[in-house]
């Protein structure tokens, strides 16, 4: 083969990149080209508060049609990228001048961009042999999706641009690199391209108004009505509270302005934290109420704001003392080893709280390299809910972080426990949500069960980070969106007793700016400026149902909340019964269960019924009640020898201080075999409450509440189901058919209380009541 026949072989066997150029915003390569890197992939983009999924990750080129961000003339924005590795660069692009095409030219010496560059941001580009970014600075190492803000021309006017979103490697280029060997397919790039939409500029405020005409209303936060309107800052996010009227309940709310309307279901906070980009307008607001069915209110689950600081002091004051301690400076420890109490760290500005980690200006009053903001709470909780609403500054060394310590630290650092609501390090567009503890740090088993988990974010947006946190579980929230869970094991009595568990103590909170030391975020870039804006912090707690025997507002009360999770590792209540109808538990986690109103027990009056627990052990006692006058309350006397009092709601007990109901004296104080009772002569035919409760030695109908005895720590459980009573006072018997017999298909007793398989004709016992066979 000659040279020229060998060469010309070569050429046509290597894979070139297709130039497309023809078609409006086009790039280097055919659009419906395929990713070729095996892992990379661009899931979303961001920009402005808002978010969007990329449709098909596994191409090159997505076209978002349907799909828009909306800015203002002047506003400074943040592009970000949800792409799932670092090891890339982030471009943006906007077509200001409407020619189907992004015009772009070198950027500067310094890697600033020049005005009318129709590209607005990059992470890194080589300018003689120097990595930059579009902000002129120093990029090392070189990979980098942390895109610099920038700002949308002030004189731009209103209207839809095109803007383009591309991860590529070290290529300003806007159709990709076409680089050999590391062009934008190999490398595993993408493009997306959106609609940008411009408002003009950006109004001061606007009104906004509640026109609720049913069940309730509308306040801000801060408690003020809004039937007159109230003026709200532009583009600015707003909280609101549903206040219900009596007999009624909050299920939505609904913003609607000249630009649509949208609807919000409620939570069980019943707080509506809507984003800035609902209020461009003039804007009405309106709570969607429905009534409380009767008997409804008792499953109500509540919350209760029991602390919080929405950060609204006059611009520059100093957090709320009664709310707030400065953190001390601990040298050897890295969040602490540059806190100081210092007023430009840590301050109010713009209705947030302000933390900064700064260089410090004068070194001859404190020798610390830098200063950071810390505060803690002196507040402290145990079980509830923590929220805030932040946004960070990303940059090498950032280091933020939204968590709790417990108040006693009994066993030192990490055994006495650790909880992280929210952190994130250094340029990542991540949140890590942890836990520390001597079994997850210390005896090496964070995987068992996993101690930590991440997900994506735009740092520098606003997002609500959140714990919900029981003694159960810990549940993390970001955005309302549950990102992680964290269990206790309740099954490994080996794992509780090696620190697996530390959280059922007071805890309080810390909000804090710090930077890396390199262990995990990198070192601090100490010249640079680092700051964290915290928009509100927020507790709740869940109200009980009632904390009183007689609440005058909830039906069948306990002392604990009705949502409790069982505490103890192996007792469970799997079912009652009453004769021969057995219900199951819904849910035998939970210390409270209220079955399903369709599900009933059923009982003649005059009729002897025997009630029995499906426990898990012998080692507790059984408890049963019914309201026998439809009070809303199982009304109790303590009982004398095992004698229930007369008119009373307790109708049976298997033990309380050495007796049964039976009036028998009891030498073995482990049982749940409860006596029979008798559903009274007398009692109307109609539907009553009935309730089974596991407990050891307490007749309280709300359960016990003696110190290391409770019903919670003990495992002990409720049931609550309505039960049938028929008329039964003229004969006690209820006349049956043969044929009804057998169609029947069910069981039956003689009246000494045997099991008869096939009764003839007579009298018989069948679900607690009498029949005559005929």
């Amino acid at each position: 083969m000659t040279t020229k026949h060998f060469l010309l072989t070569v050429l046509l066997t290597l894979t070139w990149p297709t130039i497309v150029m023809a078609d409006d915003y086009p790039i280097n390569y055919d659009k419906t080209s395929a990713v070729r890197h095996a892992t990379r992939r661009l899931n979303a983009i961001s920009l402005a508060g808002a978010t969007v999924s990329i449709p098909d990750n596994s191409l090159i080129y997505n076209d978002i049609t349907g799909k828009s961000f909306f800015v203002y003339a002047g506003e400074t924005i943040t592009p970000a990228f949800d792409f799932s590795s670092n090891w890339m660069h982030g471009y943006a692009y906007i077509d200001y001048n409407g020619n189907k095409q992004f015009d772009v030219s070198e950027p500067n010496a310094d890697g600033t961009l020049q005005e009318g560059n129709e590209l607005v941001s990059y992470t890194y580009y080589s300018i003689e042999g120097a990595g930059k970014n579009s902000n002129g600075t120093s990029v090392s190492p070189n990979v980098s999706l942390s895109m610099p803000s920038f700002t949308i021309p002030a004189d731009l006017a209103p209207g839809t641009y095109k803007m383009r979103f591309k991860v590529d490697w070290n290529c300003i280029d806007a159709g990709g690199s076409t680089v050999a060997g590391n062009d934008i397919l190999r490398n595993g790039g993408a493009i997306a391209d959106i609609d940008l939409v411009v408002l003009g500029s950006k109004p001061k405020s606007i009104t906004i108004t509640d026109v609720t005409t049913e069940g309730g209303s509308v306040k801000y936060f801060d408690g003020s009505a809004m039937t007159e309107g109230v003026l709200h800052p532009f583009f600015t996010p707003a909280t609101f509270l549903l206040a219900a009227n009596e007999g009624y309940k909050p299920v939505g709310l609904k913003v609607a302005n000249e630009d649509g309307e949208e609807t919000f279901s409620a939570t069980n906070l019943n707080i509506f934290d809507i984003a800035g980009s609902l209020f461009r307008t003039n804007t009405s607001v309106t709570g969607l109420f429905e009534p409380v069915a009767e008997g409804e209110l008792e499953e109500v689950e509540r919350w209760k704001l029991v602390f919080n600081d929405e950060f609204n002091q006059a611009d520059y004051s100093k957090t709320d003392d009664g709310k707030w301690i400065m953190t001390t400076r601990s040298p050897g420890i890295t969040w602490k080893r540059f806190v100081s109490n210092s007023d430009s760290v840590a301050y109010i500005k713009d209705g947030a709280l302000v933390l900064r980690t700064i260089p410090n200006p004068d070194t001859s009053v404190d020798d610390a390299a830098m200063l950071s903001g810390a505060r803690q709470s002196n507040f402290d909780f145990k079980y509830g809910r923590a929220e805030a609403r932040l946004k960070s500054t990303k940059h090498k060394g950032n280091f933020p972080a939204f968590w709790m310590m417990p108040t006693n630290t009994t066993g030192g650092w990490p055994a006495c426990g650790e909880i992280d609501i929210m952190e994130t390090i250094d340029s990542e567009d991540r949140a890590y949500f942890t836990i520390h503890s001597k079994w997850g740090n210390t005896l090496g088993q964070s995987g068992n069960p996993q101690k930590t988990n991440n997900k994506w974010v735009s740092v520098e947006d606003w997002h609500i980070y959140a714990i919900e946190w029981d003694s159960l579980e810990l549940r993390w929230y970001m955005d309302n969106e549950k990102v992680f869970t964290y269990p206790k094991k309740i099954t490994s009595p080996n794992a509780l007793e090696n620190g697996q568990w530390p959280f059922d103590k007071a805890f309080y909170l810390i909000i804090n700016q710090s930077v890396g030391n390199g262990s995990w975020a990198a070192a601090a870039d100490e010249a640079f400026t680092y700051e964290t804006r915290v928009d509100w912090i927020r507790v709740y707690q869940k109200t009980p149902v009632v904390r009183a025997a007689y609440d005058e507002f909830m039906k069948y009360p306990t002392y604990f909340y009705r949502d409790q999770a069982v505490t103890h590792a192996t007792r469970r209540l799997n079912s009652i019964s009453l004769n021969d109808q057995t219900i199951d538990i819904p849910d035998n986690t939970r210390l409270y269960n209220r079955i399903n109103s369709t599900i009933t027990f059923t009982a003649a009056a005059g009729d002897t019924v025997k009630p029995s627990f499906n426990f898990s052990e012998d080692w507790m006692h059984g408890y049963v009640y019914m309201d026998l006058d439809n009070n809303g309350l199982f009304n109790v006397l303590q009982p004398i020898d095992g004698v229930i009092a007369e008119g009373t709601d307790m109708m049976s007990f298997s033990y309380y201080d050495g007796y049964n109901s039976s009036g028998e004296a009891l030498s073995d104080n482990n049982t749940m075999e409860t006596p029979s009772f008798i559903i009274p002569e007398d009692l109307q035919p109609g539907t009553y409450q009935m309730r089974y409760k596991v407990d050891w030695n307490n007749y309280n109908p709300a359960g016990s509440i003696a110190e290391e005895d409770d019903i919670l720590t003990n495992g002990g459980a409720f049931a609550d189901i309505k039960i049938v009573i028929t008329d039964g006072a003229s004969t006690g018997i209820n006349a049956m058919t043969r044929e009804d017999k057998v169609a029947g298909r069910n069981t039956y007793y003689d009246l000494s209380g045997r099991k008869v398989s096939k009764p003839q004709n007579g009298i018989y016992i069948k679900n607690g009541k009498k029949y005559f066979i005929s």
